[in-house]
């Protein structure tokens, strides 16, 4: 998810509710608990959420699993669902009995995905900048809720409203605040907005300070009917889980077979017969290992004619990447053929948590 270097950007938390677009119009709240959370806390070997997605799955339906598939709920959900061992084309039945070997843990049974409890666990800096940067690139219609950090503890409460198809202003009945004091001094103690406030069009701003940092703030916001009660939290600070990364160099040699080339634009050629790269076994790519460069060093006839069209983990295999290579070149008359030995390198970043 794209991020910027802007000062620390928080969180916005709308009650959260799949499939309620009123709530969340552009899905965040959604794909950035399952994106943020799974790549800057699970991967990280966090082991609470761990025990959080094993329980999510343990009680998550086989018609939510599919459903949460087919929209692309997030760019990570089916790397997490795989990890868990489960996969789109299931059946029910297999879904089930996979579902009953996992455990369930008590403390997350009432936790949903996307909650304002669910990001108090676990919000970290990593996860809520990528948050707040999904909600303040939403332009879907109806509320897009979230806080900015504009010095240390100095905050924005920032409400973008994008009119749609019959819908009213939304006018702020009332706006608690808790841990936290509205910039204003003529403003009720313990209120953030003016009573009766009538939202304009595209971004609000609200300030306030954060009182204690190691609380929560908790904003209450009361809204004229048809737009409901809206609940919004800052989480206190959560240390996040740092990595650091080094440039590592690979070779290995394969052969490759190159058959009669078809009339299309391209064709794949196999590496061992699967598409097989490798890493080397002291790796592990969960972490954020990336692939940056595949280079053919020798071996390969016409070598000028391809180009590397996809590094991508291994799906079954640990420590293994699969990579492809096209035909670039229109010219297949005199494109050499036969089984031929390669020697390829790889260019990775090897990454690892800090202080482990």
């Amino acid at each position: 998810m794209k991020q910027q270097a802007l000062l620390s950007l928080l969180l916005l938390l709308i009650f959260p509710i799949i499939g309620n677009a009123n709530n969340d119009p552009c899905g965040c709240n959604i794909a950035v608990a399952i994106d943020g959370v799974y790549n800057y806390r699970y991967k990280r070997n966090d082991s609470e959420s761990q025990k959080y997605y094993s329980t999510f799955f343990r009680k998550l339906s086989y018609e939510e699993f599919q459903s949460m598939s087919s929209k692309s709920t997030s760019a990570s959900f089916s790397d997490l669902a795989r990890d868990f061992g489960f996969d789109k084309g299931m059946s029910k039945e297999q879904y089930q009995i996979r579902q009953n070997e996992l455990e369930s843990h008590s403390e997350y049974q009432s936790m949903d995905i996307g909650s304002n409890e669910f990001f108090e666990k676990f919000g970290d800096k990593n996860v809520l900048d990528a948050w707040v940067e999904c909600k303040k690139l939403c332009n879907e219609e109806g509320l897009i809720i979230w806080i900015s950090e504009s010095n240390s503890n100095d905050h924005i409460l920032n409400i973008k409203f994008i009119p749609g198809a019959g819908m009213t202003v939304p006018v702020i009945k009332k706006a608690f605040i808790r841990n936290g004091k509205a910039e204003r001094d003529s403003i009720i103690q313990g209120e953030l907005i003016e009573r009766n406030k009538k939202l304009g069009f595209q971004e609000n701003e609200f300030s306030f300070t954060r009182i204690k940092e190691d609380e929560s703030v908790k904003i209450d916001l009361q809204f004229e009917s048809p737009w409901g009660d809206r609940a919004i939290i800052l989480p206190k600070k959560i240390p996040v889980i740092e990595i650091e990364c080094n440039e590592k160099v690979a070779k290995r040699s394969y052969r490759f077979n190159v058959n009669d080339p078809s009339e299309n634009d391209g064709i794949d050629i196999p590496v061992d017969g699967s598409y097989r790269g490798w890493f080397p076994n002291d790796t592990d790519d969960k972490f954020g290992n990336r692939v940056k460069k595949v280079t053919f060093l020798q071996g390969f006839p016409h070598e000028e004619q391809y180009v590397v069209r996809e590094v991508v983990p291994h799906p079954d295999i640990k420590n293994q990447i699969l990579f492809r290579v096209q035909l670039i070149k229109t010219d297949r008359n005199n494109l050499k053929k036969g089984t031929f030995n390669v020697e390829v390198q790889v260019v990775y970043e090897e990454c690892k948590i800090k202080n482990k």
